[in-house]
Order: structure tokens, then sequence, then C-alpha cells
């Protein structure tokens, strides 16, 4: 075998295995992102965030389609939106997410947006 074969194919060896190395970062980075989201839900990281949005991680199948939890943080986020925007202290009723009882409160308006789009 002459040096000029033998580099082009230690290049090529080369490619394969940054590409592999590439590859394998990626996978590991979809499972990470999927454990953490699974584990630790309603997680406000952007970077998981962004990638629920991407990456169609399910939450729940119905018979009309998959639901995916970047479509659940999605309508969780305009809902939590709704109840901080809005004055409800001419009725007693303060929404506080960051407190206790306001996490108890989300986690219950999760489950039933959740509910709410499995029935659509």
């Amino acid at each position: 075998m002459t040096d000029k074969k033998k580099k082009k194919k230690e290049k090529i060896v080369k490619i394969e295995t940054v590409l592999m190395a590439v590859a394998f970062l990626v996978v590991a980075y979809i499972l990470v992102i999927g454990l953490i989201i699974y584990l630790f839900p309603r997680n406000e990281n952007r970077l998981i965030l962004a990638t629920a949005s991407i990456i169609p991680y399910p939450v729940a199948i119905s018979d009309a389609g998959t639901i995916t939890v970047g479509k659940l943080y999605d309508e969780l986020k305009s809902s939590k939106k709704f109840y901080e925007s809005q004055d409800f202290s001419q009725v007693g009723l303060r929404v506080d997410f960051s407190t206790e009882d306001g996490q108890k409160r989300l986690s219950i308006k999760e489950k039933n947006i959740l509910n709410q789009l499995i029935d659509d």
C-alpha cells in the first residue's frame, strides 16, 4: 500500500470517528433531556423548553394522536401567564405560583390541561 492510499484511509477513519462521536453526543443529549423532562416536570430551563419544542417527547397518546411535552408546556405557560396577568384581588384570589400552594395549583392546572388535550 502506498503512502497516499494509507493517508486517505486514515483520513476516512478519522472522519468516521468524528461522525460517530457527534452522533453519540446527539443521542446522549436527547436521552439526557428526555430524562430531565420526565423526572423533573415543569422544568422552566430555556434549553429544555427549546429542545422539547423541537423534539416531540410524548406525554400522552390518544386516539387522535400523540400529545407532546412541548404542546403541554406551551398550554401551561399560556395559562400561567393568564393567571399572573389578571387582577383577582377583587374576588380575594391571589395567584402566586412560586409558593407551595401555587405549585399545587399549577400541578392541578397541568393535569386539567393534559386531560383537555386528550379530550380534544
